[in-house]
């Protein structure tokens, strides 16, 4: 079994060095990506063996724990072929073999019978019109950096697929499937009515200046388009609530793109914190999200300009910090939330920099957090949680070190040494493995929704519209104590 996994990086390995034509760049990068996925470590992870004895032996060792491993293959074996059909879902395959001239060829004698006829299938056939009708076909609405990222998101999660690119500018739409290497088959529009009109769009992605959030949300939900919409999801909870009423007499799914909530490390910390034993009860959260702008970007970027996206750093960087609190809360919204006086805006007015404090709860139930969000410090994406048996701390909560894994630390039970002299215990890093980047979870979750939705007449979930809310809600308590002079605000 082990063969026939090597057999597998084999074929990717082999994927790498094939001559694609300019619209399947993005297949080698996928590819890169698997390869990066299929290490060792990846496979030991999965198969539950010692991660740590493994990077810590020589070769011999590592061939024995591999060789222990051997059982639980099969499972791994699995998920390489579901990955490999993933990248051949992006891939032309009459181009393929025409550029290349059947390459698998000598890689397919060399397999075993079963490998050897399963892969033999994957290249010979192509599969994108026998899938297309499981697929989600989205439409990007804007073509903001940001977009770049999810784009790729949509093309490598299992159940959707980029179907159309709008801008106002027809010329920067062709230069952003150019550039990003979209298959042809990808429509360009010059015109947003134009995407929004195309009957073979299911869902739109929103990356669009948060100004423009309400008027394209509302004719997008009009149109029966299910709308993953970037944050801030609008410039207060008003707005909002008009998109989140259009979505719902519509009957589509709505969901904003905190890409966080999908990582399985999110599910992990949430398991922990909610464990009474362990944990406790949640009395104190921290989370910062700075970045250090370029004289360009505050004078520039559309963040920072008062017609564009208003909010400043309260929207693009807050927007994580609140949620994450929300989230630790069980979505509790806060009974006072106040805006302390360090804010700065520029001329124009827009925040640059601003902390805030949230209360929730009374005596033994209480819990109190800060939140700070600048443009002008160097780069941070903290969260500390701390309950009355241990604490948790994410370094990289919003985007994470890596694609392919994330960690992080929890301390429980800790008290001080005999003088004071040190610690009785350390944290403990626990990493957690995702076959997935989290902006691909992302794509994937809101497919099943909007699949559910189109197959079997299911309802959209209400839980994400709601999550979206609250955190709005928030966001615009901190807006207003930052306009009265930092005065408390209460929910």
């Amino acid at each position: 079994m082990s063969k026939a996994i090597y057999r597998c990086i084999e074929l990717l390995r082999l994927l790498t060095n094939l001559q694609l034509p300019q619209a399947n760049r993005m297949v080698r990068e996928r590819t890169m990506y698997l390869l990066q996925w299929a290490r060792p470590e990846r496979i030991m992870a999965t198969s539950n063996f010692p991660i740590k004895e493994l990077r810590s032996t020589g070769p011999a060792s590592r061939r024995r724990i591999w060789n222990l491993a051997a059982p639980h293959f099969g499972l791994i074996l699995q998920e390489m072929f579901g990955h490999i059909q993933t990248l051949m879902k992006w891939m032309s395959l009459d181009q393929l073999c025409l550029h290349n001239k059947n390459p698998c060829t000598k890689f397919s004698q060399r397999c075993n019978p079963s490998i050897s006829s399963h892969l033999s299938q994957l290249i010979s056939h192509r599969r994108e019109p026998q899938m297309a009708e499981n697929l989600i076909r989205f439409g990007i609405v804007g073509c903001a950096e940001i977009a770049r990222k999810v784009a790729r998101a949509i093309n490598s999660a299992p159940n959707s697929a980029v179907s159309a690119i709008a801008s106002r500018s027809l010329d920067k739409a062709l230069n952003f499937a150019a550039v990003n290497g979209l298959p042809e088959t990808v429509k360009v529009y010059g015109s947003y009515h134009q995407i929004l009109d195309d009957p073979c769009v299911d869902a739109v992605y929103m990356p669009l200046p948060t100004s423009l959030h309400r008027r394209w949300a509302i004719l997008a939900a009009e149109k029966k388009k299910h709308i993953l919409l970037e944050k801030p999801t609008a410039l207060d909870v008003e707005e909002l609530d008009q998109i989140l009423d259009a979505c719902e007499s519509n009957g589509v799914q709505f969901m904003d793109g905190s890409m966080w909530l999908h990582h399985p490390r999110t599910a992990k910390v949430k398991e922990i914190i909610s464990d009474p034993k362990l944990f406790g009860h949640v009395n104190y959260i921290h989370s910062t999200s700075t970045t250090s702008g370029t004289k360009q970007f505050l004078e520039e970027n559309i963040r920072v300009k008062s017609d564009l996206d208003a909010l400043g750093a309260l929207g693009d960087l807050a927007w994580y910090c609140i949620g994450a609190l929300l989230w630790a809360k069980d979505y509790e919204l806060p009974i006072q939330v106040r805006a302390l006086p360090d804010v700065t805006k520029n001329k124009a007015g827009v925040i640059l920099s601003c902390t805030a404090t949230l209360h929730w709860g009374k005596s033994s139930n209480e819990t109190s957090a800060t939140i700070h969000c600048s443009f002008l410090s160097h780069t941070s994406m903290d969260i500390t949680i701390s309950g009355t048996h241990g604490s948790v701390n994410v370094y990289d909560f919003i985007i994470p070190y890596q694609e392919t894994s994330a960690s992080f630390d929890i301390t429980s039970g800790a008290k001080f040494a005999e003088l004071h002299i040190g610690w009785n215990t350390k944290p403990e890093e626990i990493e957690v493995v995702n076959e997935l980047p989290q902006e691909a979870l992302m794509i994937a979750e809101f497919s099943r929704l909007v699949q559910a939705i189109r197959t079997r007449g299911s309802c959209p979930d209400s839980k994400w519209p709601q999550i979206s809310r609250k955190t709005q809600v928030v966001m615009d308590a901190v807006k207003k104590s930052i306009d009265t002079d930092c005065r408390p605000v209460y929910l």
